[in-house]
């Protein structure tokens, strides 16, 4: 019998608690001996804390815009302030302006009512020097009646006489009666000329002559008779359509 003997199997087995201990899990218990008015005391705190914190956040992102926004009013208010001066300028000019104003308004107003009156103005002077200037090698202009259109006027007649014709010559006396033609819608007058031509090849070049002026159209041969006095002298009455080419425009298109 040996005297070391292995006692392992008869001895007792380890607790529990040392298998705890040794795998590190076990949890020593705790107890709360505080009452639960303190926590929830310390947890109103900490509330309170916190809404304060953020009452004061909010407080600064405030301030922080309201100190923007005054920062932008300043040049905003300085611009509106210098916008009221110069109109309080303007209006003070403007009315200066007024009696300006209202003589260019009259000035306008008087130059319509002379476009209006003056319209259907013809420079009978000039067409009278016109026509001297070119008669024909024969002819003799002795008288000149014209009659405005209805659409132009008031459809008076108006004669221009010119120097008599030479001594004998039935040129000075009254013209013939004109063919009724239906006036053009462009025609201000009628004329009718009466003279004394050398022939009657000289009387044709004086109508060719006519016909060819600026406004001068429907020139009519609207009788002719012998000179007893003088043999071979013609005397005759023409009569034309002067159309809006005549018109001076002395008012009117910037004239």
């Amino acid at each position: 019998m040996s005297i070391l003997t292995d006692h392992s199997a008869d001895a007792p087995a380890p607790e529990a608690g040392f298998d705890l201990l040794a795998s590190r899990e076990y949890v020593v218990p705790r107890a709360n001996l505080l009452p639960p008015e303190i926590a929830e005391r310390a947890a109103l705190r900490r509330l309170v804390v916190g809404m304060v914190v953020a009452v004061v956040a909010a407080g600064g992102v405030i301030g922080a815009v309201y100190v923007s926004t005054e920062s932008g009013r300043a040049p905003a208010q300085a611009a509106l302030a210098d916008a009221q001066a110069q109109h309080g300028v303007l209006a003070a000019q403007q009315a200066k302006l007024a009696p300006s104003q209202a003589a260019h308004q009259q000035v306008l107003a008087a130059k319509t009512s002379l476009q209006a009156a003056m319209g259907s103005e013809v420079l009978w002077s000039d067409q009278m020097n016109t026509l001297r200037s070119h008669l024909t090698v024969g002819v003799r202009l002795s008288s000149l009646t014209v009659k405005e259109s209805a659409g132009a006027g008031s459809g008076s007649a108006a004669a221009v006489t010119l120097p008599a014709a030479p001594a004998g010559s039935a040129g000075s006396t009254a013209a013939a009666a004109a063919t009724p033609t239906k006036a053009a819608a462009n025609d201000v007058a009628t004329a009718t000329l009466t003279g004394v031509a050398i022939s009657n090849y000289a009387l044709a070049a004086w109508m060719k002559t006519l016909a060819a002026l600026p406004g001068w159209e429907h020139i009519f041969l609207t009788g002719t008779t012998a000179n007893s006095a003088h043999a071979g002298l013609v005397t005759y009455t023409i009569t034309a359509d002067l159309t809006t080419a005549v018109l001076s425009h002395r008012y009117t298109n910037g004239g």
